[in-house]
Parts: structure tokens; C-alpha cells; sequence
């Protein structure tokens, strides 16, 4: 963290101390900072906390030499041991970064909790986020909240920021669409750019019934003889009406007409008259056509695969604040297909998609996070999300939650938990899970051992194409009896009968 010393505006009763700091202070604005460290060393010596906060932050932010960020480290120390509030924040610091001295998540903490108690801003916000993760002290998430909120009250950007993430999002506390709007405007009036974002994602939200509605609008129309007939599944009637509505330009129509057309309901299935009348209404700036036209230009359906054109066609719902094309525009960042790759970029998009309630881009965040950073923070980042995922019933969601509790990442090692996960997962088919279920059971891992339920999901995870999970099938049936196989057959049975359920 760097530090800008500005005007040093405080006085002392002897004026050779005065003449000494004020000759420090002139000397450090003109950036002749061995001078100042010349005049305020024996000022430090003596024992004044100011003195010794200042030369340390001149220590930290010149480090001329090898060693400067250690006499940066004493000085704060120094300062921070007579209760200078602005040096015990800084102690924390460097135990939570790692700087100087090795990371220590319980010394932050100890470090921010009085520079906290005077009122630093900034220590609130980072014991507060501690407290959210249960990093160095016992997870607390009422305190994290009430740290956030003196800072944000204190017009702290970053602390209003998040306290406005966590209320919309609703993780670890319970959804306040009100003080999110509250703290996201409070956070965007300072500059902070994903507030306005999350502020526009938050009005369009409020135009759909639901946040993770199907991205196959329903136009409001007098004449909706057509509706009545897709209500029925009657596709051909229905096709007949909005033909006519279409060739008029109407572009609801046309969005529909190509919806039927791509998934070939009333004829056969036909991906150039589905691109014709997705392209004629995302010509009229239809959302939800250019967020299908994109799809086809990206997986090349009826025509080449054109990863520009579907960027392009996706941006244009995303900058209206459509969460799909959000996602969509986002993981081709994250790629690098049909732009230059940015992960920042990527990460942006996903990260308000996300927040209304994406699935896939709260699973692809989760995923990322984990896959390519070892930060405990980030980590933490990625369970919120799959947590989230998981709670709409993502199975992959289900899956990673089910990987990390069995590996003790980013949390408690939890046999218990390990094993609820990849069952939720595995009865909607996750042969991941069901191979990791598999496992479980015939380790004995958390649950008792049981090699005939291990051969259940075996199976299950090989008929679901796990390559490995058939080769575990073959090797354990060489160890089971006749018998046994025959009660492991009627296992499988009984699971598909209950649809998987409480297998």
C-alpha cells in the first residue's frame, strides 16, 4: 500500500523539534527524502509516534536501498505499539500480504482489530472481510457486516462496494435488494465503475418476473391467436400465424418463428431459416435474438463459425444488461475467441452476469477462480459462487463444492459434506460425482464401506462415459461373488426406479 505524505500539519511545544520535523516535512515534499530521514530519525528515536509513523512511510514507499521495507516495518512497529491507529493498520497489512514477515491471517487480524476500534476506515473493512471468511479468526459474519458497514459509513468505496455484493447477491447474509441498491449507489457516486453496472443490472432485473427467466420472452401482443397454439403445441398453426405477423416485420414474431425453426418444432429442424429470422429481429435490436444469432455464429450452426460476429452480437445485449449475453461475451474474454484475450474483461462480464443470477456464469467464475489462483481469497470467491450455483441446482456446481469439502480447500475437510454434494450431483448424472461416490464407498471414506454401492456408481459413472469409472467397475467385480454381483445388480435397479434418489 503506498502512502503520500501531504501536508504535515501538527505542532510541538519545543520549537527545536518544530524546526527539525518542519525541516524534514519541506525536505520529503520536494522528494528529498534522505534529508527528511536525516531530520526525523532522532525525532523517532525519541520516541514520538507521529515521527516514526512518517519515516516509516517513507522508508515504504522510497526503499532506496535493500532493507528499507524491514526499517519501514520497525518504525511502523514502533508506532503501532504506542497505539498510532494509522500504524497498526499497516502492521496488519503486512502479516495479511505477507510482506517483511511471512502471511499470518490471526496477527492481521489482532493488528487491525485496535486500529479498528479508533476508527480506521480501512482496518474495518479488512477485519470485517476476515470475519466473512473465517481467515485467522473464527467466522463471524454479523461482526464482518457491522466492520463493513462503519466503514461504509465512513464513505469507504470498497467497503460499500462489497457490502452491496453481499446484500444482492444474498450469500452468507439475507438478500436486502434495498440496502444494495443503497450501498452500490453510495460506492458508484465515488467512482466505482461495477457499482453503476450492478446498479443497471439491478433495474433490468426488476423488468422480468424472475432473474433467471427463460431467455424465450413471451411478447405482450392483442392478437395472440399464435400463443394459444405454441400452448397447445400445436407448432404448425402456430407457425402459420406468426408467419404472417413476421413478414410484417414484427420481430417478436420473427424471434419465434426462428425459434421454431432451430428447434424444429412443426417441421423439420432448419438452422437457415432459424439464422434469417433470428438475424431480421436482431437487426431491430431484438435481445434475445441477438443472444441466439450469436450461439449459432459461435458454434457455427448454418453458417461458418464466426466467433467476431457472435462478440459483436453479444456485446450489444450486454451493454442492455441481458445476463446471457453477459455470460456469453464474458467466457469469450476468458477464451480469447473473437477478441484479444483478457481475463479481466472476462471476469467483469461473467461478474455481472452472475449477479442476477446466472447459472453457468457463477459456475464458469467458480471455476475459474479455482483453476488459476492459489489466493485463499479467491478460493473463497469460488464457493460463494458455486455455492450459488449449486443452491439452482447446478450439478458441476454441486461437483466442485463436493471436490473442495473432500480435499479441505478453502474449507474444513468434510467427509459429510463431500458426500451430500456429489449425491445431489449424481442423481442429475455428474459422472464425476458418481465416480467420486463410487470411491467413497469403497474406501470407507467418511461412510462405511461398502464395495457393493461402489459398484452401483461405478456403473452409473461409466454408462455417463467416465473412462476410468469403467475400468474401477471391471477390477472390483473381480472381487466380488456371483452373488454379490447379483446385489449390486438389483442396487442399480432400485436407484433408477427411485430416479436416484436416496441411493
Amino acid at each position: 500500500m503506498k502512502y503520500l505524505l501531504s501536508l504535515l500539519c501538527f505542532f510541538y511545544a519545543s520549537s527545536l523539534w518544530a524546526a527539525d520535523f518542519n525541516k524534514g516535512g519541506e525536505a520529503a515534499k520536494r522528494q528529498d527524502y534522505a534529508t527528511a530521514i536525516e531530520e526525523w530519525t532522532p525525532l523517532a528515536e525519541a520516541g514520538d509516534a507521529k515521527v516514526q509513523y512518517y519515516l516509516a512511510v517513507l522508508y515504504l514507499n522510497w526503499r532506496a536501498e535493500p532493507g528499507d521495507d524491514r526499517k519501514a516495518f520497525k518504525w511502523f512497529k514502533r508506532a503501532a505499539d504506542q497505539g498510532d491507529m494509522a500504524s497498526q493498520r499497516q502492521m496488519g497489512i503486512f502479516y495479511l500480504k505477507g510482506e517483511v514477515v511471512d502471511a499470518d491471517p490471526a496477527k492481521a487480524a489482532e493488528w487491525f482489530l485496535p486500529s479498528a476500534e479508533q476508527g480506521d476506515d480501512i482496518a474495518q473493512f479488512l477485519l470485517g472481510t476476515l470475519y466473512l471468511k473465517g481467515d485467522g479468526v473464527q467466522k463471524d459474519v454479523a461482526k464482518a457486516i457491522d466492520y463493513m458497514t462503519l466503514a461504509a459509513e465512513k464513505d469507504f468505496a470498497a467497503a460499500q462496494y462489497r457490502l452491496a455484493e453481499l446484500y444482492y447477491i444474498g450469500y452468507e447474509v439475507k438478500q436486502d435488494l434495498a440496502l444494495a441498491q443503497k450501498w452500490y449507489q453510495h460506492a458508484a457516486e465515488q467512482g466505482i465503475e461495477e457499482a453503476s453496472w450492478d446498479l443497471k443490472g439491478m433495474a433490468e432485473a426488476e423488468k422480468s418476473p424472475t432473474l433467471s427467466s427463460s431467455n424465450n420472452s413471451t411478447p405482450s401482443r392483442n392478437d395472440q391467436l399464435w400463443t394459444t397454439f405454441l400452448q397447445k403445441g400445436e407448432y404448425t398453426q402456430a407457425a402459420e400465424a406468426l408467419t404472417e405477423l413476421a413478414e410484417k416485420g414484427d420481430k417478436v414474431a420473427q424471434f419465434n418463428l426462428g425459434v421454431l425453426s432451430y428447434q424444429g418444432q412443426g417441421k423439420p429442424r432448419d438452422y437457415k431459416q432459424a439464422f434469417e429470422w433470428y438475424s431480421k429481429a436482431a437487426e431491430q435490436g431484438y435481445t434475445d435474438a441477438q443472444f441466439n444469432l450469436g450461439k449459432m455464429y459461435e458454434h457455427g450452426e448454418g453458417m461458418g463459425q464466426d466467433y467476431v460476429a457472435a462478440a459483436k452480437l453479444y456485446r450489444a445485449g450486454a451493454n442492455k444488461g441481458d445476463h446471457y449475453s453477459q455470460a456469453a461475451l464474458g467466457m469469450l474474454y476468458i477464451q480469447g475467441k473473437g477478441v484479444d484475450q483478457d481475463l479481466k474483461e472476462g471476469i467483469i462480464w461473467l461478474t455481472r452476469s452472475a449477479k442476477q443470477g446466472n447459472m453457468e456464469a457463477q459456475v464458469n467464475l467458480g471455476i475459474f477462480f479455482i483453476e488459476n489462483s492459489r489466493d485463499l481469497f479467491k478460493v473463497d470467491e469460488a464457493i460463494q459462487w458455486f455455492s450459488l450455483a449449486a443452491r439452482q441446482g447446478s450439478a458441476l456446481a454441486q461437483a466442485n463444492l463436493g471436490r473442495l469439502a473432500l480435499q479441505g480447500r478453502g474449507m474444513p475437510k468434510n467427509y459429510a459434506k463431500a458426500l451430500d454434494w456429489f449425491k445431489q450431483s449424481a442423481a442429475q448424472g455428474n459422472s464425476y460425482s458418481q465416480r467420486n461416490l463410487a470411491v467413497m464407498y469403497y474406501k470407507g471414506d467418511g461412510v462405511e464401506k461398502d464395495l457393493l454401492r461402489a459398484k452401483m456408481w461405478f456403473f452409473f459413472a461409466a454408462e455417463n462415459g467416465h473412462a476410468k469409472a469403467a475400468q474401477n467397475m471391471q477390477s472390483l467385480d473381480e472381487d466380488l461373488s456371483t452373488e454379490e454381483k447379483e446385489t449390486a445388480a438389483k442396487l442399480i435397479q432400485n436407484c433408477i426406479a427411485q430416479n436416484y434418489q436416496d441411493c
